[in-house]
């Protein structure tokens, strides 16, 4: 529809999409699920906040030990907290809300529809270095193993290849596919296949960075108790990936839907709760030496799990040298190892032009 020759005080009466039959617009206070975004954001951002900042204290202030998965971490409670604060700024132009209850001139300012989409950007990025984080910590730990060696390798590779090509895909949508026109070109007409690609991807992706270290754990030469509580440390990581899997089917349910404001609200409270646990997750191994030694309630717990944690590493390392004493390169490995170990434990503007891939956050 043109919009040529209509007054604005008029064309701002107009919604951004037809409401259904018997439903009429609201553009003062109608259904929302900003309350919901408003509040996930600000609990789960919060915890991992007080998480991220436990773990650099750690070690930082009490091991100074500080490495590249501390650095890559903080890098994501950094992007985390920027994809927050981005969404929370777009509720004032309707994110959450029914579009038509959204006015018809909101989304016809291009800029607004961009920044509608930045979202999409950040969220990679955020996933892409909370998954370099985990795979580093696991090389500090568990390196002097060969098959964890390879794994973290070909993990970092594989990761940094597709995250970099989908950031580029996705900077490409945000210019390109903005207004109703543009969504004829083959670009725009992409926006679905690859926006569930990237979840698949990401599905598979979490349970094989989840997967790295639960063999090691298993052949650890510990009692089943001892299993148990190192297993419990990678529990956040665990229930990221399920969340994770939700967002998927919510995305693919919802993504191609006309009510794009609504619906994508819908899968951007899964991304909150994804984003912000996985990076919780990355920083639990830490968890049981601060608490031992803050001397906090319930410290005897966390110095028992710690000290699991920490004879497990050292058990490990022992037996992987025993095993390649004859190899003196191997054997120094695995000091550093032992000695790692033990630190990390010890310190620790209508419906089509809203159709791209951003408004899935």
């Amino acid at each position: 529809m043109s919009t040529a020759g209509i007054p604005p005080e008029v064309l701002a009466q107009y919604p951004a999409m037809k409401p259904p039959l018997g439903v009429k617009s609201n553009f003062i206070n109608p259904p929302s699920q900003q309350p919901a975004l408003i509040i996930l954001n600000a609990v789960f951002l919060a915890l991992m906040v007080i998480v991220v900042a436990i773990r650099l204290y750690s070690k930082a202030r009490i091991l100074r030990t500080i490495g590249w998965d501390d650095y890559t971490c903080a890098m994501a409670a950094l992007a985390s907290t920027a994809h927050s604060v981005v969404m929370l700024n777009n509720l004032q132009l309707g994110y959450g809300r029914h579009l038509w209850d959204v006015r018809a001139t909101t989304l016809m300012n291009i800029s607004n529809v961009r920044r509608l989409n930045s979202t999409s950007i950040i969220y990679p990025i955020v996933i892409f270095l909370v998954k370099i984080s985990i795979l580093l910590l696991y090389f500090r730990i568990f390196g002097v193993n060969r098959k964890v060696r390879i794994a973290v390798y070909v993990g970092i590779v594989v990761l940094a290849l597709f995250y970099l090509a989908y950031v580029g895909v996705q900077a490409a949508f945000m210019v390109d596919c903005v207004t109703q026109a543009s969504m004829a070109k083959s670009l725009c007409k992409n926006v679905y296949p690859v926006t569930v690609f990237q979840s698949v991807f990401n599905v598979c992706s979490d349970f094989y960075v989840f997967i790295i270290p639960i063999p090691r754990i298993i052949d650890l030469q510990v009692t089943k108790r001892q299993k148990i509580g190192l297993l419990f440390i990678f529990l956040a990581g665990l229930i990221a990936c399920l969340v994770s899997i939700a967002r998927l089917v919510i995305t693919a349910i919802t993504l191609e839907k006309p009510d794009k404001l609504w619906n994508a609200s819908l899968s951007s409270e899964l991304t909150i709760v994804e984003i912000n646990l996985a990076i919780i997750a990355a920083c639990m191994s830490t968890m049981p030496g601060f608490f031992a030694r803050s001397k906090l309630i319930g410290s005897t717990f966390f110095r028992s799990l710690r000290s699991r944690f920490t004879a497990s590493g050292a058990k490990t390392s022992n037996s992987k040298i025993e095993s390649n004493s004859n190899d003196g390169a191997l054997s120094n490995s695995g000091n550093t190892y032992d000695r790692n170990y033990i630190e990390l434990k010890e310190g620790s503007g209508s419906t089509n032009t809203l159709d791209t891939a951003p408004l899935r956050r």
